[in-house]
C-alpha cells in the first residue's frame, strides 16, 4: 500500500505523541524519588530525633521517668550501628577541640550507655550539626537528671566535687562522628557563677546495699539492663561475681573504678557488672598476654599475675564470662532486629 504525504505526516504525528507521553510518564518517577532521596533525615538527624522523644524533659527527680527513658534508648539502633562495640565517654571543653585523643575517656557498651548513662540526660528537642576540623559534631541542648536518688546514677558521680558540678552544670550532649562512625560522646557543662555549687557528700563506698537489703546502685546490675525474661540474665550475673571477686583479690578494681588511679586515657570499669560488660573481650588476651597489672619499675614488678595458677585461674574465669555476656547480649539485642523500620521500641520491663 502506497503512503501519501498526508498519511506520512500523519504517521510521524503520532509517534512523536508516543514519545512524548513515554517521556511524561517517566519524568515524574525520577522526581519522587529525587524528593524522596532530598527528604530523607540524615544519621546525625535521626539520631537527634530518637534521642528527644525517648528521653524529653521532665522532673530531674522523676526516678520512673528515668526508667522509662532507659527502655526507649536502647532501642536507638542509629546510634549503636553508628558506636560499633564502644561507647567513650567524658567531659568536653569546645575551645579544646572535639579529638578524642585530647580527654581522659571511660569505654562502654553501647547499650550500657544507653541504658545507664544517656538515660540520665533529658532533651529538649534542639540541636545543630556542624564541621569541627576533620570532625562532623551532633550537639543536642539537654538537661541532667539531678535529683535521683544515690543509687539511680551508674556510680557516685559526686565522689569528686568538680564532676558532680560538671554533670550539675550540663547543658548538651555532643555525638562526634567520623564520617558515619561515633569516635566520642561527650556532655558539656556551663557554669552559673549567680548559681551556688550543690554538693553530695561521699561516704567512699563505689556500692553499697541499702535499708531494705538490695544492692546499689541499682542500674549497675544486669537486672536492669537485661528484661527479667532474658535467660542468660542469671547466668552472666553469676559469671561476673565469681571473676570481680578474683580481680579484687589481685587489687586490679583499685585502678579500673571510677577514680582512675592509674590516669589511664581510656578508663575501663571493673567493679560495676554492667558497665565491665565493654572489656570482656579483652580480658582473655590481657590475661594471657600478662599485660595485666602492668608492670611496677619502682617495685621491680614484671607486668602479669605472677602466680600462674591464678593466671589460669582467671582466664577461665574471663572466658566463662565471656560466654554467659555474649548470649544475654545478643537475646536483648535480638528485641530491636526483629523490628527493622521502628525508631526506637520498648520492650519489656525488667
Amino acid at each position: 500500500m502506497k503512503l501519501t504525504s498526508l498519511s506520512i505526516t500523519v504517521v510521524m504525528c503520532l509517534i512523536c505523541c508516543k514519545s512524548v507521553q513515554a517521556q511524561d510518564v517517566k519524568a515524574p518517577a525520577k522526581t519522587v524519588a529525587q524528593a524522596s532521596a532530598a527528604a530523607k533525615p540524615s544519621l546525625q538527624e535521626r539520631i537527634a530525633k530518637q534521642f528527644a522523644e525517648a528521653s524529653p524533659i521532665a522532673d530531674p527527680g522523676d526516678a520512673r521517668a528515668r526508667d522509662d527513658a532507659s527502655l526507649k534508648l536502647a532501642g536507638c539502633r542509629d546510634f549503636i550501628a553508628a558506636t560499633g562495640d564502644r561507647v567513650l565517654w567524658g567531659g568536653c571543653d569546645p575551645v579544646k577541640g572535639f579529638d578524642p585523643k585530647t580527654y581522659t575517656l571511660t569505654e562502654f557498651d553501647p547499650l550500657v550507655w544507653l541504658k545507664l548513662y544517656a538515660s540520665t540526660i533529658m532533651f529538649t528537642g534542639e540541636h545543630v550539626v556542624r564541621t569541627e576540623g576533620p570532625f562532623s559534631v551532633l550537639e543536642m541542648k539537654a538537661k541532667f537528671r539531678s535529683n535521683l536518688d544515690p543509687g539511680d546514677y551508674p556510680y557516685p558521680f559526686w565522689h569528686s566535687a568538680k564532676k558532680w558540678q560538671a554533670y550539675l552544670d550540663l547543658v548538651s550532649l555532643c555525638l562526634v562522628f567520623e564520617g558515619d562512625k561515633i569516635v566520642a560522646t561527650y556532655r558539656v557543662a556551663k557554669s552559673d557563677p549567680a548559681k551556688p555549687p550543690v554538693p553530695r557528700e561521699w561516704d567512699g563506698k563505689w556500692r553499697w546495699t541499702d535499708a531494705d537489703g538490695k544492692a546499689q546502685p541499682r542500674v549497675t546490675l544486669f537486672s536492669y539492663l537485661f528484661a527479667a525474661d532474658n535467660p542468660h540474665r542469671a547466668g552472666v550475673d553469676v559469671a561476673y561475681r565469681r571473676l570481680e571477686e578474683r580481680f579484687r583479690a589481685q587489687d586490679c578494681n583499685s585502678c579500673h573504678a571510677p577514680g582512675n588511679a592509674a590516669k589511664a586515657k581510656e578508663l575501663l570499669l571493673l567493679n560495676f557488672p554492667n558497665q565491665s560488660l565493654v572489656s570482656r573481650h579483652k580480658l582473655v588476651q590481657i590475661l594471657t598476654e600478662k599485660k595485666m597489672p602492668p608492670e611496677d619499675t619502682e617495685k621491680n614488678h614484671p607486668a602479669g599475675i605472677a602466680e600462674e595458677a591464678v593466671r589460669t585461674e582467671l582466664i577461665q574465669l574471663a572466658k566463662t564470662f565471656v560466654e554467659a555476656a555474649d548470649a544475654a547480649m545478643a537475646f536483648e539485642s535480638s528485641r530491636y532486629a526483629a523490628i527493622p523500620d521502628a525508631d526506637h521500641v520498648v520492650i519489656s520491663k525488667p
